[in-house]
């Protein structure tokens, strides 16, 4: 008897269709296991001031002992050779004390939160209180900020190697400069604090051998410009840009309140969270409450958002469906933790803007 040729195409058929199941069985499969999608955003938030000053503080005036000016960029090593920098170099670096108050002071006054004025002598370490009342009243200040120390210092380095004095500036290919500075804020009265010691650096990098570092004029006023800008930040509530990012999955609804975000339409896509929360699998639960969160945190709304961080932690680690979404805890964890510090610092800002209506 022949081969049963209906036989054969009834095996290929059944084999076929056999595949075709597997294959869907692993489609739902992989459609199941629901991958975190990541979306960038950012927003601006007002940072509150690391200093809050005295409410009736109105306008400071900045000043510089006559001794504060240390420099440690007297001197480098070539061939074990001591050289000195030239005169005119070593004269100018004094300057840099100067030109830190006068950037503070730019800063101070544009910033339409406090005015500042610059003292223009030297004045002694130890401050006589008839020398301190003398200041204040030319300047019509409230209160003194004293520069009582700015230490500069320049190394120059191979790139590699350790940053030190051992290699010429002719070899070097790194020049890292740095500001070290100590201030104190000063009452009428005599009353004193000491500020955090200032430190900022700046790296300067040569692209090829027979590039050259920036004058020496340039690499002093960059470093003293960033130091200014860092002292009235310390003073200044500032505007941030926070950089976040909204967590998604390939399902319909997830997708959709990332669309309805990529179009700035936020509430659109908090109502599809909050559905999602109530209603959703438990990992989008999860990544719909972080969302949730991330929406009050957009509008600096501090409890509600370390409220919903905390249901996402919640959700996270008593869900056995969402144990190895531990990059997802992590982040709730630090999304709420910044909630609390943020509950912490709006109450130093709302002081800080009340002194000055």
């Amino acid at each position: 008897m022949g081969p049963d040729p209906h036989g054969k195409i009834l095996s290929i058929m059944q084999t076929s269709g056999i595949k075709s199941i597997i294959m869907l069985v692993l489609v739902s499969l992989l459609s199941s296991c629901s991958v975190t999608s990541y979306s960038a955003y950012s927003f601006e938030q007002l940072r509150a001031a690391d200093y809050t000053l005295p409410s009736n503080v109105k306008k400071i005036v900045i000043a510089v002992t006559d001794d504060a000016y240390t420099d440690a960029d007297m001197t480098y090593y070539r061939d074990s050779v001591t050289l000195q920098f030239p005169s005119s170099r070593l004269s100018y670096s004094h300057h840099i004390p100067g030109m830190v108050c006068n950037v503070f002071s730019e800063k101070m006054n544009s910033s339409d939160y406090m005015n500042a004025s610059v003292c223009s002598i030297p004045i002694p370490a130890n401050l006589p209180s008839a020398l301190r009342d003398s200041i204040l009243s030319a300047n019509n200040a409230d209160a003194m900020i004293l520069v009582k120390k700015c230490l500069f210092s320049a190394n120059y380095a191979i790139l590699g190697m350790p940053t030190d004095f051992s290699v010429s500036e002719e070899r070097a290919n790194k020049l890292v400069s740095a500001i070290q500075a100590d201030m104190s804020f000063i009452l009428p009265n005599g009353a004193s604090r000491d500020f955090q010691t200032i430190n900022d650096t700046i790296n300067w990098q040569k692209s090829f051998d027979n590039d050259e570092f920036p004058d020496y004029k340039e690499i002093y006023y960059c470093i003293a410009e960033q130091t200014g800008r860092h002292v009235a930040a310390l003073l200044i509530p500032t505007w941030e840009k926070r950089h976040r990012a909204i967590l998604g999955s390939n399902t319909k609804l997830m997708k959709d309140a990332v669309s309805w975000t990529g179009h700035d339409n936020w509430d659109n896509a908090r109502n599809i969270w909050a559905d999602v929360v109530l209603s959703g699998k438990p990992k989008d639960q999860a990544r719909a409450a972080i969302n949730m969160g991330l929406y009050y945190e957009r509008e600096d709304n501090e409890l509600e958002s370390a409220m919903w961080f905390s249901k996402a932690l919640d959700i996270l680690q008593n869900n056995p469906k969402c144990k190895k979404m531990k990059s997802e805890e992590r982040l709730a964890q630090r999304l709420f933790d910044r909630a609390i510090d943020r509950q912490h610092e709006k109450v130093r800002l709302v002081k800080q803007m009340n002194a000055t209506e």
